[in-house]
């Protein structure tokens, strides 16, 4: 669910090359701390997660304008570490099927990325005590709505508060600037102007997004909340699956995971 999609120039230079050297300091940390062996036993997993991770976040959810993500699912199936990579593979891949561009593909790897060491380590926890579908279910929400805060944050510093809900609802404006010759006391004004219509079409942008009889703010918190259950019943459902029949894919050989 929390990706964003808008396209190459919207954000800073600044903002797209932190992204990647975050995300390339993290990859070293991981890859130097992987132990050979478990390459060959997790690469394989981290190749199917992957691809699941490529499906969901390709195919809307029917009327919802969001998808799935399966980060915290990739997370508890390879691991935090495997599942970091995975999401930057992912996000590498669909910014060449236009799912935003390619400078911020550090960005959404940090935002997704987030969800999937905060939802993976959660369930870790919370196994202990409660059964693989609730534990996978609350890790999911809770790494989903972590990840949404960030992409948020983000992209309401580089850009715009307004500006990262319109985004993400698919009614980003994106308009050229026009430089003007003139002194700079119009200049200054002519800048205010621009701002306040950029701010009026964003408000109007999230005016815009309707969901069955709602509309505006409603919609979104709806959307939203409907999101994250669908994504949390999911996993929660495919852990417990994968945890009847093979209990070491989620890790939980050793724990005291029950399913009632």
């Amino acid at each position: 669910m929390s990706h964003i999609h808008i396209s190459d120039g919207v954000i800073s230079a600044f903002w797209g090359l932190g992204g990647y050297l975050i995300v390339g300091f993290i990859m070293f940390f991981i890859l130097k701390k992987i132990k050979e062996t478990d390459l060959k036993r997790k690469v394989p997993m981290t190749g199917v997660v992957a691809a699941l991770m490529l499906i969901g976040m390709s195919v809307p959810l029917g009327p919802l304008p969001i998808h799935l993500s399966l980060a915290v699912l990739s997370g508890i199936i390879a691991g935090p570490a495997l599942g970091f990579i995975a999401v930057f593979v992912v996000n590498f891949l669909l910014a060449f099927f236009g799912h935003g561009g390619m400078t911020i593909v550090g960005l959404n790897t940090l935002i997704v990325g987030a969800e999937v060491f905060v939802g993976s380590l959660l369930f870790r926890l919370l196994s202990k005590k409660l059964t693989a579908f609730k534990s996978a279910s609350i890790a999911t929400a809770i790494g989903v709505i972590t990840s949404m805060a960030l992409m948020i944050g983000l992209i309401g510093v580089s850009t715009g508060g307004y500006e990262a809900i319109a985004d993400k609802f698919g009614h980003h404006h994106h308009k050229e600037e026009v430089t003007h010759h003139e002194n700079h006391e119009d200049h200054h004004l002519q800048q205010e102007d621009r701002q306040q219509e950029h701010h009026h079409d964003e408000e109007q942008d999230i005016e815009d997004v309707n969901f069955l009889f709602l509309s505006g703010w409603a919609a979104i918190i709806i959307i939203l909340l409907l999101g994250i259950f669908i994504e949390s019943m999911g996993t929660g459902l495919i852990v417990k699956f994968f945890n009847k029949i093979r209990p070491d894919i989620t890790n939980q050989s050793n724990s005291t995971v029950t399913d009632k």
